[in-house]
């Protein structure tokens, strides 16, 4: 398949593949999701530090206080009461409070944060000498059992955008360095898996998860743009002929399957975002197998339920 790059597209990029952190998470049930599919991820360290230190100046990765919550007399809370604030940097965290008892607390979520300099915090990313991994430092024990510290490539593409914009910004060869390094663990067999960018990499439960896929293969032609780096053309062609292969297998009625173990299917009514996420695929790349897709997935949005005989 050949890549296909519209002038006009370019100029949009840097907008639409950042993480909005004013937009709330899409229900992070899916992307936490235990799933057969793995890889052998390279063990890691986990990093907690306290969210009240006076020595916080890069936003060092906080980790809920469990002291301060008693799963079994607090009350439980859901998706909706999830809030987004801000810490004395103006870094945002994410308040999952109790969510389904998880007892998770306020955190920083590396999907939600735009400054490149809380990434830049030693605690913020794992040093393996060629790449750096970007870790979400708090548990999530909701469907699966992962603990701190585990990986992805939303929070790895999203360190690797944010300083690269930053080094377009100011020059300062250190984002530039930084990204790259971010790249290469993004293109590493802990995240990379034949061209399928992982959703979870944790002990034991690694996942190959598809909206994660369709973000973060979008996100490397953005961090192309910023860099000009040939090596995310390339990843970005294989992860664009994974989809090719994958999708319509991935593909069901009313939904898609969460994740290439087929464990969950999950309705288009519930997540139209993956909608989104597929058209910006198909604008990058002209595919026609992606447009087909993203007209049955924009059909059974349109008309839930009904089955593909019906589609006439």
């Amino acid at each position: 398949m050949a890549i296909i790059i519209k002038a006009t597209l370019l100029a949009s990029l840097s907008v639409i593949l950042l993480t909005d952190s004013t937009t709330p998470m899409v229900k992070p049930i899916d992307v936490f999701a235990e799933a057969d599919d793995s890889v052998d991820a390279a063990p890691a360290q986990v990093y907690f530090s306290d969210d009240n230190s006076d020595n916080n100046d890069d936003g060092g990765a906080a980790a809920a206080d469990s002291t301060t919550v008693n799963n079994n007399e607090e009350k439980k809370t859901g998706w909706s009461d999830i809030e987004y604030l801000s810490d004395a940097n103006n870094n945002t965290m994410v308040d999952y409070k109790n969510l389904f008892g998880l007892n998770i607390g306020k955190v920083y979520n590396p999907n939600f944060v735009d400054n490149a300099d809380w990434f830049l915090g030693s605690s913020n990313y794992e040093d393996y000498v060629d790449y750096y991994l970007i870790p979400y430092n708090y548990n999530w024990h909701f469907y699966s059992n992962i603990s701190a510290p585990w990986y992805g490539c939303e929070a790895q593409s999203k360190a690797m955008l944010v300083t690269a914009k930053k080094y377009n910004e100011t020059g300062d060869s250190k984002y530039l360095q930084f990204s790259k390094k971010v790249f290469n663990g993004l293109n590493s067999p802990v995240l990379n898996q034949d061209g399928w960018l992982l959703g979870v990499v944790a002990e034991n439960n690694n996942a190959a998860i598809l909206n994660s896929q369709l973000f973060c293969v979008a996100n490397l032609m953005t961090y192309y743009e910023y860099t000009g780096d040939e090596r995310a053309l390339t990843l970005f062609q294989k992860g664009v002929d994974v989809l090719e292969k994958n999708i319509n297998d991935l593909s069901v009625d009313c939904g898609t399957y969460y994740s290439l173990s087929k464990d969950r299917v999950v309705s288009h009514q519930q997540h139209p975002e993956y909608m989104k996420m597929l058209e910006r695929l198909y604008l990058m790349t002209g595919s026609n197998t992606l447009k087909n897709t993203l007209d049955d997935w924009q059909h059974d949005y349109l008309f839930p339920c009904y089955g593909k005989k019906d589609k006439n």
